[in-house]
């Protein structure tokens, strides 16, 4: 018998559960997020009595959540449930555990049932791997709106660009202040006191490149003469001009507010960490965006003595394609969280389900169970296949080779190659799928195949769940072959647009998006989500906005 007890429920740290047992009845105590109420929520939150339930399942039935939805919910067969005695009292490690769900249908207040569903199941998803935060802290990039407000009477509040370019034709979300003018601290304090003068205030830069070249920013750079194409460009090393903002900005606020502390990143062309001669004064929450090869980075961050988030882009590398940086993910995730790692927030859960969705599940693992290890995290995704677990393994373990001999994002990795070959341009580093033609050959594919064959074959006849999951991930594979081979149709279109051509792309690029809408539906692909990355990044000849719609207005 399980109850839920909330007299004792505030007394309890925010975000934790207690769970007791004594004969044949197990007492939960927590307090769930009170914005999680019904089916029509617009974000994941914590769910303490939830998770306190979890650890009753996850120990005595071996329940794993793998994927949203009924066949990524493994729950394996027995006869009994035995939960041995337990007095715990239970608090997510990190303050912030945060795997984005780029949905939004419940806010928006659109899409069909089947899209409507699959929001709902994805939050399931990541409240059952103990999303959630604790704290009014938020990231984000702060000053997006700022050029509509203030260019006309304030223009003196942005930056200054390079001769001949006219700020009025660059996108308002991408235009950065001019650090170095005190009236933009000064608008800040204002905005900051009329919200409340709360504990923490966002300040993250906006993104993209197009940097300050005011001279009196320029003063503020370590080291001093860069150059203003470097600086423009986002080449230049600009965190020492960044760290005297904020320390001068910071130390404004606290004349406000004394606790005040700032939420910024480490990103872009100020990612590297405060030089020797421009230290960290203020009290600063920092989201750091990094590859797997930038440890000294990151230690160098933790060394300055500000509050750290592991906020890194990983999930945009390798488009659709079965890119697992297992290894890496592992060793980075615990080498943070052994250096002053407080909170993770990873952007973002592409819906690449049967092609990387061990990715997904490695991280919502280890961030709430450091004691977990790769291997043991791979036997409790296998343990869901059945017989067939074992050739699934080795499934995984060829990907994880394949991947780390690619290192994507390294200097000296597969990416850079084609770059200098001329095969790639660098705009299109982490859209990713113009490098699937030269990364996911059919020789490539064929061995996987294989395996997943293989593993079909060893599947007990019966066992039509561990089956189902074989065809998910094969799935995955053909949806990727085929988009691999639309975009190197579409790179031969644009080099000569015959009609032949244009009309072989047509059918190729509706037996996609039908193929799409129907893995859609069990979350083997998310079709929105790799819709607009695509059409955001320009991936296709013709834009996917003008593909038609597949999906269907009700449930399958």
């Amino acid at each position: 018998m399980v109850g839920v007890d909330q007299s004792h429920a505030r007394e309890l740290p925010e975000e934790a559960y207690r769970l007791t047992s004594a004969g044949n009845q197990v007492i939960i105590s927590g307090r769930d997020g009170s914005e999680n109420v019904g089916l029509t929520r617009s974000k994941p939150v914590s769910m303490p009595t939830l998770w306190a339930m979890n650890r009753i399942l996850e120990q005595g039935l071996g329940v794993r959540w793998l994927w949203p939805g009924e066949l990524g919910t493994f729950v394996p067969k027995r006869e009994d449930l035995f939960v041995p005695f337990q007095d715990v009292t239970y608090q997510p490690p990190l303050i912030q555990r945060k795997l984005r769900i780029i949905f939004n249908f419940a806010v928006a207040g659109r899409g069909n049932p089947t899209e409507r569903r699959l929001e709902r199941e994805a939050f399931d998803w990541v409240e059952h791997h103990q999303a959630g935060r604790r704290g009014d802290f938020k990231f984000g990039h702060a000053f997006s709106d700022w050029w509509e407000k203030f260019s006309a009477t304030h223009p003196d509040y942005f930056m200054v660009p390079p001769d001949g370019v006219d700020l009025a034709k660059i996108p308002p979300q991408y235009i950065k202040l001019r650090l170095s003018n005190p009236a933009v601290i000064e608008e800040i304090a204002r905005q900051y006191t009329a919200a409340g003068a709360p504990k923490y205030w966002n300040v993250c830069p906006n993104d993209g490149s197009g940097f300050d070249t005011s001279e009196g920013t320029r003063a503020w750079d370590i080291p001093l003469g860069q150059s203003v194409a470097d600086i423009w460009g986002g080449k230049a090393n600009l965190t020492a001009r960044y760290v005297m903002f904020w320390n001068l900005l910071g130390e404004r606020l606290q004349r406000i507010n004394p606790d005040v502390v700032l939420c910024t990143y480490a990103y872009s062309s100020y990612r590297m960490p405060p030089p020797i001669e421009r230290p960290v004064t203020t009290k600063l929450m920092v989201g750091v965006v990094l590859s797997f090869y930038d440890d000294a980075l990151w230690k160098g961050w933790a060394d300055s003595g500000v509050d750290l988030f592991l906020r890194p882009n990983w999930w945009h590398v390798g488009a659709n394609a079965p890119y697992l940086p297992l290894a890496e993910t592992e060793r980075f995730i615990k080498m943070a969280a052994a250096n002053g790692m407080i909170g993770i927030d990873m952007d973002s859960v592409m819906g690449y389900w049967a092609t990387q969705g061990l990715n997904y599940y490695l991280v919502a693992r280890l961030m709430n169970n450091r004691e977990l290890t790769l291997e043991k995290v791979m036997d409790e995704y296998v343990s869901a296949f059945g017989r067939g677990g074992p050739k699934i393994r080795e499934y995984f373990d060829y990907w994880q080779k394949v991947t780390t001999s690619y290192r994507y994002t390294a200097p000296d990795g597969k990416f850079q190659q084609l770059l200098a070959e001329g095969k790639v341009d660098k705009v299109l580093t982490r859209a990713g799928r113009h490098l699937l033609r030269y990364l996911y050959t059919d020789e490539v594919l064929k061995p996987a195949y294989k395996l997943l064959d293989e593993a079909e074959t060893q599947v007990d006849s019966g066992d039509e769940s561990a089956r189902d999951r074989v065809a998910f991930l094969r799935s995955g594979l053909d949806e990727m072959k085929a988009t691999r081979d639309l975009v190197a149709l579409s790179v031969k279109i644009k080099a000569a647009p015959t009609e032949e051509l244009k009309s072989r792309f047509k059918s190729q690029s509706d037996t996609l998006g039908r193929l799409r809408a129907q893995m859609s539906r069990g979350h083997a692909i998310w079709n929105e989500v790799i819709s607009k990355d695509e059409d955001r990044r320009g991936v296709y000849y013709v834009p996917r906005f003008e593909a038609p719609n597949y999906e269907e207005t009700d449930e399958m």
